[in-house]
């Protein structure tokens, strides 16, 4: 229930809580994911760079990503 207050979890390992909010988490384990998806997020849009400068060339790749609006 939302009004209900959990004890702050370190990571969410364990069974799954239908129930779970980032709330729950504690200040550590929110900085933990935050960094994880930071990471992920620049591996991904590195990948992605790649890919399009293999397959468009250089100056395409830069107009895609750089394009106005």
């Amino acid at each position: 229930m939302r009004g209900e207050h959990h004890a702050e979890m370190k990571d969410y390992s364990g069974p799954l809580k239908a129930d779970f909010r980032f709330e729950d988490l504690s200040k550590e384990a929110l900085i933990s994911c935050s960094t994880a998806y930071s990471k992920l997020y620049l591996l991904m849009y590195g990948e992605f760079t790649n890919l399009l400068t293999e397959r468009q060339g250089k100056d395409e790749a830069w107009r895609v990503q750089w394009r106005p609006g």
